[in-house]
């Protein structure tokens, strides 16, 4: 699944660059993975971009519900994307590398065009612009949720977590600015979590 490939792209990224003969082990399996995400064909075993719509410039995070795709954090697609991007650091795989950052790019460009929202924002508005995120973005609509909480705090943070390479460029310094009352107003009026 797109939301936690991520992790197991960073942490292998990380062990191949230090230990070449561990990546040289386990790289087919990797390999393996990281095409589920990101293979650039499709064949027998393999949908070319399975979860990444060129198009509209971001990812679905798996399959249809209700008839429709969805997108809850693209901090997590982004994630993915550039853990991808590391492994093909790591291993001098110039196909890999520079696939997966053009991934991540697209991945952070649609974020901030459909997720991100500054206030008054006019891309898709009340009372979506108020809130300034979107908590899930389907084919046909956007939520003001998450698949776990409609707590704001949730909501917002899906968007920021996780941490990774990409994070900076992914929370514009404004974005993340306007996302403060949100996130403080939430955690205040749910201390009991604490």
């Amino acid at each position: 699944m797109l939301y936690t490939d991520g992790y197991i792209f960073y942490v292998a990224s990380v062990v191949a660059r230090s230990d070449p003969a561990w990546a040289a082990q386990w790289g087919r399996r990797i390999r393996y993975l990281l095409r589920d995400v990101a293979s650039p064909v499709t064949d027998e075993s393999f949908v070319a971009f399975r979860s990444h719509d060129w198009w509209l410039g971001h990812s679905s995070a798996g399959g249809t519900f209700n008839g429709e795709k969805n997108q809850e954090s693209t901090s997590e697609a982004a994630s993915a994307y550039n853990g991808c991007h590391l492994w093909g650091i790591a291993t001098a795989d110039a196909h890999v590398r520079d696939l997966c950052f053009a991934l991540t790019a697209s991945e952070i460009a649609s974020s901030r065009r459909y997720w991100q929202l500054l206030r008054n924002d006019s891309t898709i508005g009340p009372p979506f612009s108020d809130q300034t995120v979107v908590g899930i973005l389907w084919t046909h609509k956007a939520s003001y949720t998450t698949w776990f909480s409609q707590a704001a705090e949730h909501i917002h943070l899906i968007q920021f977590l996780p941490i990774c390479g990409a994070s900076e460029e992914l929370l514009p310094e404004r974005w993340v600015q306007e996302q403060w009352p949100a996130l403080v107003n939430g955690m205040a009026s749910n201390a009991d979590w604490i």
